[in-house]
């Protein structure tokens, strides 16, 4: 992937690229190293690779090190509340199956199911502790909590950009489950920005400038969320 990434930068003459690989415990350091004012951080398929402890530590250290005005992007990470796990396991609920009824799930599965074989030898050599470390870095769905806690802030806010963009519709498609959870939203008078309604989350998050700012962020999420509502939600066809 890494020399991929640098032919297509050669193919765009992009010499203003650094790419390197590196193991999800050694990602957050270079990536503070590199953060500027007026800095654009993209985390594009991380945070659901991150243990629960990391996706807290990361997310925290990185919004406190962004200056007001800056941008931290979240794409391609699976909503914990999708009721198709179509990032890991590739069924149903999967995700959504308790830490200590893991293992004897995996074995109740068919030998098709995506991981299965490779998880319960890693049962069988280093234990149920592997396993869930495993699991989680295959990926594991994150729900809206992390980032409440990672920035300390109503989301409403910090979201100046979500999932149902068009742009985001097309490079994922929308599902019976973006549905089901807007109605849910709808049903339970949930206020939270919309796109955390998503099978798959994306945000763009800006770090307030001023409470002016805020108030903006806020007007915005609560006419994009009745504007979603309107049109998904199953209450209202």
């Amino acid at each position: 992937s890494v020399t991929a990434f640098k032919c297509r930068m050669d193919m765009f003459r992009a010499e203003n690229v650094q790419v390197f690989e590196a193991a999800p415990s050694q990602i957050l350091e270079p990536t503070l190293a590199r953060i500027v004012p007026g800095s654009t951080v993209v985390l594009i398929a991380v945070v659901e690779h991150l243990l629960e402890s990391e996706r807290i530590q990361y997310l925290t250290a990185i919004w406190q090190q962004l200056e007001p005005g800056d941008l931290l992007v979240i794409a391609e990470t699976p909503n914990f509340y999708a009721y198709l796990d179509t990032h890991t396991f590739g069924v149903p609920f999967a995700h959504m199956v308790p830490d200590d009824h893991f293992v004897g799930w995996l074995r109740s599965q068919p030998s098709s199911l995506r991981f299965r074989d490779s998880l319960l030898d890693t049962a069988a050599k280093e234990g149920v502790a592997a396993v869930l470390e495993g699991r989680r870095r295959l990926g594991i769905g994150v729900s809206h909590h992390t980032f409440e806690l990672a920035f300390g802030m109503d989301l409403n806010e910090v979201v100046a950009a979500d999932g149902f963009a068009d742009e985001l519709r097309g490079w994922f498609p929308m599902l019976v489950d973006d549905r089901l959870t807007v109605t849910a939203f709808d049903a339970y008078g949930v206020e939270l920005p919309i796109g955390f309604a998503r099978s798959v989350l994306s945000f763009v998050f800006r770090k307030p400038s001023s409470a002016a700012d805020a108030s903006s962020l806020r007007e915005w999420n609560k006419s994009r969320r009745s504007e979603i509502i309107a049109e998904l939600s199953f209450m209202r066809q």
